[in-house]
């Protein structure tokens, strides 16, 4: 069970689904795995630049904070939906506990870009008993990866939060045919 300390993911679960646009299609969980797909793609791509370019991407960090925040977000709702008793049992990291001496490693954002194939795998062959245990594996990469980035999960939702209601309240555009 989480402690006190860690109430800020069910927190930001509340504030995400008040976000979400996906919640009227019939097709909404493979919305959030395609979303949660293209977002952890971002992140290995974050990690990828910082490899190749080194001490020439310095803002690495910032924006490996937004690209999990903007990940969390796709995790918690697709987790609120299709596992909703799976936010409450994570082990959920409050701080950075410490990053791994040599940066990021390749191979542990390859296990999470798998991870997140397989919850997309179980969504789509609508196999339920399986999306809980993906997700939970998911979890336990990211909180990995966020580590050795030098990245708090905890961080990273706030500042998604905050990026959203700068945002403001958004509508519909509706496309005249071309």
């Amino acid at each position: 069970t989480q402690g006190t300390e860690a109430r800020w993911l069910l927190e930001f679960a509340a504030t995400a689904a008040k976000t979400d646009k996906f919640t009227d299609k019939p097709d909404h969980a493979s919305l959030l795995a395609a979303g949660l797909v293209g977002e952890a793609g971002s992140v290995i791509a974050e990690l990828k630049k910082a490899r190749r370019e080194r001490e020439a991407y310095p803002v690495y960090r910032e924006r490996m904070v937004e690209e999990v925040g903007d990940f969390l977000w796709y995790f918690v709702r697709l987790a609120a939906i299709a596992a909703p008793d799976l936010l409450a049992e994570l082990q959920v990291p409050d701080k950075i506990v410490l990053p791994a001496a040599d940066g990021p490693q390749l191979t542990a954002h390859l296990d999470f870009g798998a991870s997140v194939g397989e919850v997309l795998a179980a969504i789509s062959s609508s196999n339920h008993a399986d999306i809980a245990t993906r997700l939970r594996r998911t979890w336990a990469l990211l909180t990995v990866i966020s580590n050795d980035a030098n990245v708090c999960l905890r961080d990273a939702a706030e500042r998604n939060t905050a990026k959203i209601r700068a945002a403001g309240p958004t509508t519909k555009t509706v496309r005249a045919p071309l």
